[in-house]
């Protein structure tokens, strides 16, 4: 791990957008990842959070910059300034909520067009959360595996 407070400006950066309906557990996905803690308690996201994950592979100082999105119809026109740059993004649906994997379609559509106009290829992934709640999944996962 880095010391906190050593000169990253060697650092290699790379920006991760992460994108679903409100509620999917983007935030917790986040939080889990940069802090190994689950929250219980749930507050929504306003427009865009950033959080900053450093650590060293191969010697190489890296910095990841997650970019937490609202996802909110009232916060998309800031999509096209979140999507620009990024090396890669995560797509995140709610398997007890379908509605939420029906609109990965509008996300999709949304990135896709926004890459195009900057012919950017993108990695992608998508992430089916709450598995931990099967009793009242909606999204069957032959479906979700599509």
């Amino acid at each position: 791990m880095i010391e906190m407070g050593k000169n990253l400006t060697s650092a290699l950066q790379f920006k991760l957008p992460i994108f679903g309906d409100a509620g999917v557990g983007k935030t917790t996905l986040t939080h889990r990842y940069l802090h190994g803690l689950f929250k219980q308690s749930y507050h929504g996201t306003i427009g865009v959070d950033f959080f900053l994950k450093r650590f060293v592979i191969d010697g190489k100082n890296i910095s990841l910059q997650i970019w937490d999105f609202a996802g909110e119809a009232k916060f998309r026109f800031l999509l096209p300034g979140i999507i620009k740059g990024a090396h890669g993004t995560i797509f995140m649906f709610d398997l007890t909520r379908y509605v939420t994997f029906e609109n990965l379609t509008n996300w999709l559509g949304v990135f896709n067009k926004t890459n195009e106009t900057q012919d950017q290829k993108v990695p992608a992934l998508l992430v089916g959360s709450k598995t931990d709640l099967e009793g009242l999944r909606t999204v069957p996962s032959k479906e979700g595996k599509k």
